[in-house]
């Protein structure tokens, strides 16, 4: 069963390079899959930083993320890296 939640973009600049790079890095750490949906609808594999960064989403959009195989450890530390605006990457 998949995992879906919510996130709120809390970084100044949106969801740019670094926060991308870092959600890859996180997301790549876990075999499940896992997907970024911006508020449009359009969805990026949460392990290629290219494709986050392709959604444009900015500072307080709503993201929903999805992750599969009901992995509780990924949805968990994406969560968390979210909540700390990506260990304050502004």
């Amino acid at each position: 069963m998949d995992i879906s939640f919510k996130v709120t973009l809390k970084n100044r600049y949106g969801l740019h390079v670094r926060p991308a790079t870092t959600i890859a890095a996180t997301a790549s750490q876990f075999k499940s899959a896992i997907t970024v949906a911006n508020s449009r609808g359009e969805q990026a594999d949460a392990r290629y930083p290219m494709e986050l960064l392709v959604l444009a989403a900015m500072r307080g959009e709503e993201l929903t993320i999805t992750v599969g195989d009901g992995d509780t450890a990924a949805a968990s530390a994406l969560r968390e890296l979210f909540d700390s605006s990506f260990g304050g990457i502004e």
